[in-house]
């Protein structure tokens, strides 16, 4: 039945994309990111095909939650953690609870589950690159400091700190996540330096703050895009 079907979900190269399955587990798609997602009765599975997404994962023992990506599975329980697909093979990061690392048998003649010895699991904080022909169990994995932490998540973080950011990378973020577009104007405030934390998806709410602070206005171009200018 429908249950059953694979969802496709793809973002283009400016925008990320937050989806909500069906079990409560919610993905964040990072820019030019693909993924195919199956949730069954026995299992919850995601394959990675581009790019690079970020799942805080439902509880739900009975159904464990895999991501698959260039023939590397990451199998979870109720955790978070981030999957990143490129050139060098399948980065893996974990920011809450523990995850499992193998990767798939290609052959039919392999054995399928190897003993649990040689699964890499991965805690809260650690990171991992699995190269695309090295075994799993080969990889490092490192500790990753409570900065390098922050930051690696921060693209779909629900909140954004800018300290002296210039205004046009600031529109860059915003636009990214909203289905708002905030187009610059005036070439020159693109230069502005700006501070403080903003709620990622709320844009009007940014606008205002811009407004308040002086020299610049707004104007509404149509439903989705605002022009950013400064004042005369």
């Amino acid at each position: 039945g429908r249950a059953t079907e694979a969802q496709r979900y793809v973002t283009a190269a400016a925008r990320q994309q937050q989806v909500a399955l069906t079990d409560g587990s919610i993905v964040n798609l990072n820019v030019s990111s693909e993924v195919r997602v199956q949730l069954t009765p026995g299992a919850r599975r995601v394959t990675l095909a581009a790019g690079e997404a970020h799942f805080a994962v439902a509880h739900d023992t009975a159904r464990p939650f895999i991501v698959t990506a260039a023939g590397v599975s990451v199998r979870a329980v109720g955790t978070a953690f981030s999957v990143r697909v490129g050139d060098a093979g399948v980065e893996v990061l974990v920011t809450e609870g523990k995850v499992e690392i193998t990767r798939e048998a290609t052959t039919a003649a392999l054995p399928v589950s190897p003993s649990p010895a040689v699964r890499p699991t991965l805690v809260a904080g650690e990171r991992t690159l699995i190269s695309r022909d090295a075994p799993v169990t080969a990889a490092a994995i490192e500790q990753v400091s409570t900065d390098a932490l922050n930051a690696a998540v921060r693209w779909h973080s629900q909140v954004m700190t800018f300290s002296d950011l210039p205004l046009r990378e600031a529109v860059e973020l915003f636009n990214r996540r909203n289905e708002i577009q905030l187009v610059l104007a005036d070439g020159e405030l693109g230069e502005r330096k700006i501070g403080g934390t903003f709620a990622a998806d709320q844009v009007e709410a940014f606008v205002r703050l811009l407004e308040k602070d002086g020299d610049v206005e707004s104007q509404r171009r149509g439903a989705r895009e605002i022009a950013l200018r400064r004042a005369p």
